[in-house]
Order: structure tokens, then sequence, then C-alpha cells
């Protein structure tokens, strides 16, 4: 998991605490599917979304 600056593993339990404005991206280097599941308040808009790299 990417915040910001910072990464660190994640695995099965974790809750993520994601502010506005913080970019992140989140990556599986395992075998392994990864789920996820968002939720979002206030909630979550296509045109809050910007890609980055």
């Amino acid at each position: 998991m990417t915040l910001g600056d910072e990464v660190f593993p994640v695995q099965t339990g974790d809750t993520i605490l994601l502010l506005p404005g913080t970019p992140h991206r989140i990556t599986n280097p395992g075998v392994e599917t990864l789920t996820i599941l968002c939720a979002s308040a206030p909630p979550y808009a296509n045109y809050d979304t910007v890609l980055l790299d």
C-alpha cells in the first residue's frame, strides 16, 4: 500500500484510512486474487479521481 510517501505491506483483515486528497495505490505482489471492500463518506464520485503513475 502506498499512502503519500509511505509504503507498507497490508494483509487480510487490515483497515486503511485514506484522508481526502491523499495520493494512494495498492499493488498485489502475490499470486492470490486481491479483494478490496471500499467504503466512502461522503460518497465517492468519479470526478474525484486523479490517476497517478
